[in-house]
């Protein structure tokens, strides 16, 4: 199976480039030029990156050949507005482009990275993930969006995010807990892999709970 990756240099995607690797996915690793370098220090033992801009119609068409599915980890931070960044182009405007490749190429199954409460939650954050969910879900492609907690792990947030870890062992409340825990980027990583691998959930939201259990599984 051959998987398209964008967001490969965000937290959770490096953590996906290592584990796709590990279950025999074959990857088109997308890298905005100017990330090059971070991502051959990121991944010394790597695919070879495709770089280009998402905004290229073209290469973006031509680099998702062949591809069998896409899954998008691509999201920004305030820090990065200053470079022309918004939350809007990061997650709208790169999931058009995603679908109108994805559509042109034939793909049989898109995983999207959102958040928990994109659905629902107020504020220029949470909108922008809801319309590219809308994006998503509204293209004809067989699609998943997962939505996790708060992340941490390489460089994002911090173990103590995942406090609540323990009570996942009390009766009744594993599922709660796992669905509002902080949860690893290995962990999140791990379970959009098994997604594309298996094909499964596929036009379906899934959150922390099914995260965690496909990531142990």
């Amino acid at each position: 199976m051959k998987i398209f990756v964008g967001g490969a240099t965000g937290a959770t995607g490096q953590s996906f480039v290592r584990i796709a690797i590990e279950l025999g996915l074959e990857q088109v690793v997308h890298v905005r030029p100017q990330s090059e370098a971070k991502y051959r220090t990121q991944q010394p033992n790597g695919p070879e990156p495709a770089l280009f801009d998402l905004a290229d119609a073209d290469a973006l068409r031509s680099a998702m050949a062949g591809c069998h599915g896409v899954v998008s980890m691509i999201g920004t931070m305030k820090k990065r507005f200053a470079a022309g960044d918004t939350y809007a182009s990061s997650d709208v405007g790169t999931a058009v482009s995603l679908v109108e490749a994805a559509k042109a190429n034939g793909v049989e199954h898109i995983v999207l990275m959102t958040s928990l409460g994109a659905d629902w939650v107020p504020g220029a954050y949470s909108e922008a993930k809801r319309q590219a969910e809308k994006v998503v879900m509204e293209s004809g492609i067989p699609w998943t969006i997962t939505r996790p907690s708060a992340l941490y792990g390489n460089g994002r947030g911090s173990s103590m995010t995942g406090w609540m870890t323990p009570l996942r062992h009390v009766p009744g409340l594993r599922g709660v807990v796992d669905d509002v825990n902080g949860i690893p980027v290995d962990y999140v990583a791990r379970a959009m892999a098994v997604l594309l691998r298996d094909g499964l959930h596929k036009n379906e939201a899934i959150s922390g709970r099914e995260l965690w259990r496909l990531s142990e599984g």
